[in-house]
């Protein structure tokens, strides 16, 4: 079993490298119909409905299914094609958490404190889990908190 999980992660790696750093699942969505219908005779699947939506999703059902030498042949595939999928999507540059903290934070309005706080929260966080929305979330909750330690202070 290890065995095979291995061979599997193997292969989700070295397929990558035609889907732009992307897995199996998400690059796939990028291969034009033609090219899915010759995967699919190649792998010997001929009465299949070749619209890009079925196509797509009965590759990713071969894909997922672990015990399948299918893998290997869907990699082989695509390494004798030469052709990298490109993806569409602007990646991100890599920020460490501080530097990404950084920059999100001075996009809001926020005092000192509520910057320090913000950056206590999030210190454990990876730094990819780290979102504008996340951090918005976090500001409310402890502006909601400062708030209701006033008003008890107040009423003592």
């Amino acid at each position: 079993m290890a065995k095979k999980k291995k061979k599997n992660s193997k292969l989700n790696q070295r397929i990558k490298e035609y889907f732009d750093g992307d897995p199996f699942d998400v690059g796939i969505q990028r291969v034009e119909s033609h090219t899915l219908s010759e995967l699919f005779a190649t792998l010997g699947f001929y009465d299949i409905e070749h619209n890009h939506d079925v196509l797509v999703k009965t590759a990713r059902m071969l894909w997922s299914e672990a015990d399948s030498d299918f893998r290997s042949d869907i990699l082989n595939f695509f390494a004798q094609n030469h052709i990298i999928y490109k993806s569409q999507t602007p990646s991100e540059p890599s920020l460490d958490r501080d530097d990404k903290l950084d920059l999100l934070i001075a996009q809001l309005s926020v005092s000192d404190d509520e910057a320090l706080y913000l950056k206590e929260s999030f210190a454990t966080m990876r730094s990819k889990k780290i979102t504008i929305l996340k951090i918005q979330n976090k500001l409310k909750h402890i502006r909601f908190e400062v708030k209701k330690q006033k008003s008890r202070h107040d009423n003592h």
